[in-house]
């Protein structure tokens, strides 16, 4: 086949021209879309399947959770050795669409706020260029405040008590 080629030395060089041609006379066919019978055993299989898939995620949802609470525990005892909790309220966010936690404050032994006069102090950068405290802090999903951490509540407050003594990794293989 001698077919017409673009001229080099230009963008397009080396390509093929285009050139008048009649379309050929041929016809693809569709095939036809192929329904699976119901089957109720793989039905029940493939219900299986996906229960024990989402099982697995909420574990590892869990899990990330945890392990993002250990690194905000972490700075905090970087910054503020002798903090003992953190307190933090739940609210809807700005439009109300929202649900978010915040985290408010420490606290010491005494009931003190090491961080005293700082505002926002969460979102203080790390002194060594790391992450910051605020980061992993905004990586923990709402429900970590609601599941199985025998966390208090602060009725005054109305915040929720997070004790730095424990260890929220425990179980976790750290790779």
């Amino acid at each position: 086949m001698d077919a017409a080629r673009q001229p080099a030395g230009i963008p397009t060089g080396g390509q093929f021209a285009a050139t008048a041609h009649a379309e050929p006379d041929v016809t693809l066919e569709t095939a036809a879309a192929v329904r699976q019978p119901y089957h109720p055993d793989r039905h029940a299989l493939l219900l299986s399947q996906a229960d024990r898939r989402l099982h697995a995620v909420d574990k590892m949802l869990k899990e990330q959770d945890r392990l993002s609470m250990e690194a905000v525990k972490s700075g905090i005892l970087r910054d503020y050795p002798t903090a003992t909790e953190m307190r933090v309220k739940q609210h809807f966010g700005d439009r109300g669409s929202q649900f978010r936690s915040t985290l408010e404050g420490i606290r010491d032994k005494d009931g003190n706020n090491p961080a005293e006069g700082i505002s926002n102090w969460d979102y203080k950068a790390a002194p060594d260029g790391g992450r910051s405290i605020s980061n992993s802090f905004n990586e923990i999903r709402n429900r970590f405040f609601d599941y199985e951490n025998d966390l208090t509540y602060d009725t005054e407050t109305g915040e929720i008590i997070v004790p730095l003594d424990r260890d929220y990794a425990e179980g976790i293989d750290l790779i």
